[in-house]
């Protein structure tokens, strides 16, 4: 018995100095930095020396290692600009090719290549995923369809409902290595439904990381090709791909977090588990390809374009559209306040990733396409 106390009492202690040296060790202040801007088309030289300025306001009073951005009008590039550091340990200014963590924004590219698919006849928005996938994790998949899936109607849960605890458990600590996204449904596919699928609206990474599942099944080839051969070699963006732990990647920025005014370098994670729905990374200049790319028909018809931005209505017919700044879990608060019933259209947008959307940059008719990406942790710009 004594010897279990002294156990328990040398593992406290061991805890608590391990806690003190992470919290508070080796954390830094952001060196100062010059920007580096490139105008692209003389035509907005007025607004390209306003944007300097305001990066560099932004880079001083957000205190990012570094901050990177990219603005596109009517399918060109006009101009971008980034500041900071990509590695402040060795003193690695970022570039227009470093590549950041783009978060949720994942589901975008995700969204975008699905689109592709669909445009190819390779498969359908609303057939049954069993129609795809003979072999089912969990039987109350087989009905779902892709629309309910890419719509957030599907029933499934987010990582905070997740009633499979295994792998709750690995949605947060983010260190195991999955082979391909057909592994990562093991995360969830222990997991109740929320809902009948079609019932209602429930934002969630798990919808996209199914529907990434069966695009991967229908195309035979891993998620990664799908991306690179739909959305990634047809537009140039060749800054974009999945975020590998296990290897070197070249111009990835070290990533940070902030405690007590100072950064330090933030823990190794592995997002193989959601790479499909916030495990890619990529250049601001690629992001604002792609969002040009769904105002060009030559790669996506218009058809397509629509019906991907029309809202879902639910299985009842109800359709309540809302538009508000902020994240998706904000949309889903006001639909509290004002008691509405039924879905919600676009509950993601494709330039909004950990930052604050509003109805302008959330428009899918927009001529412009803005990329604003950083590399520190939990920060809203």
């Amino acid at each position: 018995m004594k010897q279990n106390l002294y156990n328990l009492f040398l593992l406290a202690i061991l805890s608590a100095v391990a806690s003190y040296v992470y919290l508070f060790t080796g954390f830094k202040t952001i060196p100062q930095a010059e920007i580096k801007s490139e105008l692209v088309d003389v035509g907005y030289a007025l607004q390209a020396k306003a944007a300097d300025a305001i990066l560099e306001v932004a880079f001083d009073q957000l205190d990012v290692p570094s901050m990177s951005i990219a603005v596109a009008k009517n399918g060109q590039l006009v101009w971008r600009g980034v500041i900071g550091w990509s590695n402040i340990a060795t003193l690695r200014p970022a570039s227009f090719d470093t590549r950041y963590r783009i978060g949720s924004t994942s589901k975008s590219v995700t969204s975008t290549a699905l689109a592709k698919m669909v445009v190819g006849n390779k498969l359908s928005l609303d057939a049954p995923i069993k129609d795809y996938m003979q072999v089912m994790p969990n039987i109350a998949w087989k009905e779902m369809t892709l629309r309910q899936l890419m719509s957030h109607t599907a029933g499934l849960p987010g990582y905070e409902e997740n009633t499979d605890y295994f792998g709750l458990y690995q949605s947060f600590v983010l260190y195991k290595q999955f082979g391909n996204v057909i592994d990562t449904l093991d995360v969830f596919d222990g997991s109740k439904l929320m809902y009948t699928p079609g019932d209602d609206f429930h934002y969630s990474s798990f919808d996209v990381n199914l529907a990434s599942a069966v695009m991967q099944t229908v195309s035979r080839q891993p998620y990664a090709v799908v991306i690179k051969e739909e959305v990634t070699d047809p537009l140039g963006m060749h800054g974009t791909q999945l975020d590998y732990q296990d290897r070197a990647v070249r111009n990835r920025a070290i990533f940070y977090e902030r405690f007590q005014g100072k950064i330090k370098r933030w823990r190794d994670v592995d997002l193989s588990l959601k790479w499909a729905s916030g495990g890619l990374i990529s250049t601001p200049t690629d992001m604002v390809k792609m969002g040009s790319s769904h105002l060009n028909e030559r790669y996506l018809p218009q058809s397509i374009v629509d019906e991907f931005w029309t809202p879902q209505q639910l299985s009842d017919g109800t359709l309540n559209e809302a538009k508000s700044e902020g994240r998706v879990d904000i949309l889903e608060k006001n639909r509290a306040v004002k008691n509405m019933s039924g879905s919600i259209g676009i509950g993601h947008v494709r330039w909004a990733t950990h930052g604050i959307p509003n109805t302008i940059n959330a428009h899918p008719h927009s001529s412009e396409s803005v990329s604003v990406v950083h590399n520190l942790s939990l920060i809203h710009i």
